[in-house]
């Protein structure tokens, strides 16, 4: 299913004034905003987009289904090469139009992220907010990272005809992985780019991604003192975002057509096709362990770490959001499922304002299942066509930067893994092959997996802060001294007082305790036991008979 991109919009524009993300306000927007069904105003060509929107994944299917009869089809004629690359040919019109965008659209999009306003009822809850997204952002790359080193899918096999690693090694004129310091200065000489525009124009993104978190900032820093000239930069940036970002969705419409394609020339020159399914299958069941253990594992711990007097549960926590889980897997779309995520964080205890303010943000910038999943996908592809041989320790591990810096900017929307995926291979230099095809044609299951991890991550993280501010407090509130203590003695000397008739309480004026009970005044007589009502008064009270 496509995206309706109204609520990722209403999480980064401005278009009705500075953001908000805590408070009422923003509750009720997430509450009444509609999750992905909302179809476009009548017009032009508006049927057919709404059947494509409506029927995305199964289009998608579809395609890989009947390119894959063609493709058996092609390979049984004998085609040669030429007809191979017609096949191929939308296809690769396909992924070149959606690397065309990707540049400016990252560079914006971490201007825009940079520049979110915090307003929320807690002075701490962004820091924390930010700080657990960044932690469990850099575990869930991780542990991609090592699912895939543990499980290693694709080791045993080299799909669509790829060289082995002898000859990648052999084309690359070495005779094994490149040395670790020359990895680690080129690491470097990325994050630090000596031109933006050149950087943009030749696709390094990890000095795009560097120059955008510095331009924008520079720009909130720049802000309190001449907003008048920062303001439009950062209106520019994000109507640019906004742009290119439907650019990406009219794009995405043809992932089925480009799909088609790449599967029926892969299909023509892939003789053992039961090869390719045991190596996707292989990736997806790597991806659905590490995920599994991100949410079981690091954001239950995190969320033990957070309130260990209270001992939580993480697996009752994990029962209570289901109904956004299951509406994260059914849509595919972090950002439809805020108002389920909202609500249902809400009943397991976490306080409105602070869900308010945390989950659309973790919406924005905390994409763990894309982390995990991009990860074992990209080195994945990297095994299975022998470049990974040519690979040394961190050049894998800069994968798994990589696609934990993608995924702060990626799009809470289906099909966004698609560009995620290509990103990452650029960024780190692993071909695009035909074997992309493969990985293309499930990510409508893969999809619905990294949503269900990050609608999951922001649950727990939501719940997580929510402690953090808790103990903050806590420990805050101020501690009773001597002023408090005399106060205090003085509040309880004047209602000792006034119990007593007006008299002074001599035991409290001498010292005894406050809670004492307050002693009788003295040369008074005892109080008179109360005594009945008589039938004249009682007579006299009745209202009188109309």
């Amino acid at each position: 299913m496509l995206p309706n991109l109204k609520i990722w919009r209403s999480v980064v524009s401005d278009d009705r004034g500075p953001p908000s993300f805590g408070g009422q306000q923003l509750s009720n927007e997430i509450e009444d905003a509609v999750p992905v069904d909302e179809d476009p105003p009548a017009r032009a060509g508006g049927r057919g987009l709404r059947f494509v929107q409506r029927n995305f994944s199964l289009l998608t299917m579809a395609g890989c289904a009947v390119g894959m009869g063609v493709g058996y089809g092609a390979r049984a004629a004998g085609i040669g090469d030429e007809g191979v690359v017609l096949l191929g040919y939308v296809g690769e019109l396909f992924v070149r139009s959606l690397k065309a965008p990707l540049s400016p659209m990252i560079f914006c999009s971490m201007i825009v992220c940079t520049n979110l306003h915090a307003h929320t009822a807690s002075a701490s809850a962004p820091k924390y907010a930010v700080a657990c997204y960044a932690l469990t952002t850099v575990l869930a790359s991780t542990i991609g990272v090592v699912a895939f080193v543990v499980f290693r899918p694709g080791s045993h096999t080299h799909l669509s005809g790829a060289p082995s690693p002898e000859l990648s090694l052999a084309a690359e004129g070495t005779t094994g992985p490149a040395p670790m310091l020359d990895s680690l200065l080129d690491l470097g000489r990325e994050l630090v780019p000596d031109n933006m525009l050149k950087a943009m124009v030749e696709m390094k993104l990890l000095s795009v991604i560097t120059a955008g978190v510095s331009v924008g900032v520079a720009i909130r820093h720049t802000a309190p003192l001449h907003p008048e000239a920062t303001a439009p930069l950062l209106a520019m940036a994000k109507g640019v975002f906004e742009a290119l970002l439907t650019l990406i969705g009219w794009l995405v419409l043809f992932a089925p057509l480009g799909v088609f394609s790449m599967v029926a020339a892969c299909v023509a020159t892939t003789p053992d096709l039961a090869t390719v399914a045991a190596g996707l299958a292989a990736c997806v069941l790597t991806s659905a362990a590490g995920m599994a253990f991100h949410v079981l594992g690091s954001l239950s711990l995190l969320l033990l770490l957070a309130a260990p007097a209270e001992r939580p549960s993480p697996w009752r926590f994990l029962k209570g959001i289901a109904p956004a889980i299951s509406m994260a897997f059914g849509t595919a779309s972090s950002a439809a499922t805020l108002s389920t995520t909202l609500k249902s964080v809400v009943a397991q205890g976490v306080r409105r304002p602070v869900a308010a303010f945390v989950l659309p943000l973790g919406a924005t910038v905390n994409m763990d299942g894309s982390a995990i999943g991009i990860t074992c996908s990209v080195l994945f592809l990297a095994n299975a066509s022998g470049q990974l041989a040519t690979m040394n320790a961190l050049q894998v591990a800069n994968v798994g930067l990589v696609s934990a810096l993608l995924s702060v900017g990626a799009a809470p929307v289906p099909s966004s893994g698609l560009i995620t995926l290509i990103l990452c291979m650029e960024a780190t230099g692993v071909a695009i092959t035909p074997l992309t095809a493969y990985v293309l044609a499930i990510d409508w299951l893969t999809d619905r997996m990294r949503t269900v991890v990050n609608v999951a991550s922001d649950a727990f993280v939501c719940a997580t802060v929510d402690r953090l501010i808790l103990r903050a407090e806590k420990r805050a509130a101020p501690a009773p001294t001597d002023e408090l203590r005399s106060a205090r003695d003085a509040d309880a000397r004047a209602v000792s007082a006034t119990r007593g008739g007006g008299a002074a309480d001599l035991g409290t004026l001498a010292g005894a305790p406050v809670d004492a009970p307050p002693t009788p005044p003295l040369h008074s007589a005892p109080p008179a036991p109360p005594v009945a009502a008589s039938a004249l008064e009682l007579g006299e009270r009745r209202p009188p008979k109309s």
